[in-house]
């Protein structure tokens, strides 16, 4: 059957996107290149796969689509830059209590709950994050 990008492709008419967010890390760069407009940026953020990172397309692929490719990680940024990472933090923190974003949160029971979300997860039955009640002394969350 079609990959992703072609199936992307078909519900959008063929409409690109100037922004493609992938935790994927490089699995899925292929992908992310096709549903890119020309000018557009795909930044990588994560490595939700676990596998190890890819090589990047040569430089003449990202030239002919006119494509940028970028990074990102929290965990970088708070040992390179923390106060840029702060004031990122504050500002998501200040648009939340405004009621400005409406995360998706399922609350999971227990930790014997969690393979199940995850593999909810993995299948794409759930979406947002998954939070864990683990009960030890009256109810603490992670």
């Amino acid at each position: 059957g079609p990959g992703l990008a072609e199936e992307v492709m078909a519900h959008t008419g063929g409409v690109r996107f100037d922004l493609v967010l992938d935790p994927q890390g490089t699995t899925m760069l292929d992908e992310d290149l096709q549903m890119a407009a020309p000018a557009g940026t795909v930044v990588l953020f994560g490595n939700a796969g676990g596998g190890a990172f890819g090589a990047l397309p040569p430089t003449g692929r990202l030239y002919a689509g006119n494509v940028a490719i970028g990074g990102f990680s929290l965990a970088g940024l708070s040992r390179t830059a923390p106060a840029l990472l702060a004031a990122g933090l504050r500002q998501a923190v200040r648009h939340l209590a405004d009621g400005e974003l409406d995360p998706t949160i399922t609350l999971v029971e227990g930790l014997e709950s969690v393979p199940a979300a995850q593999q909810a997860l993995a299948e794409g039955r759930a979406t947002g994050k998954q939070i864990v009640r683990v009960s030890d002394d009256g109810g603490s969350t992670l």
